[in-house]
């Protein structure tokens, strides 16, 4: 992530984040998005007990890539 970002967390927090969402923020972004970075950078609060990814399956090309660098990492409903 090239900016910073603080999040004001208060207590034990579990991250759900349904890709398709986040996928649809490189529009207004302009950048992409990359699960790694965001999965280490919401790792770094100590009240952040469980991150879970939510992704669809489907037969585009690109998908099944994401899909294959996902899972071994973040199995899909897990952190």
């Amino acid at each position: 992530m090239s900016k910073k970002f603080k999040l004001l967390l208060k207590g034990k927090t579990c991250v759900f984040i349904d890709w398709a969402n986040v996928y649809g923020w490189r529009q207004s972004l302009k950048t992409e998005v990359d699960p790694a970075k965001l999965y280490h950078h919401l790792k770094s609060y100590k009240t952040v007990e469980e991150i879970r990814f939510y992704y669809g399956t489907d037969n585009n090309s690109k998908s099944k890539t994401f899909m294959k660098k996902m899972s071994p990492r973040f199995p899909q409903g897990r952190d």
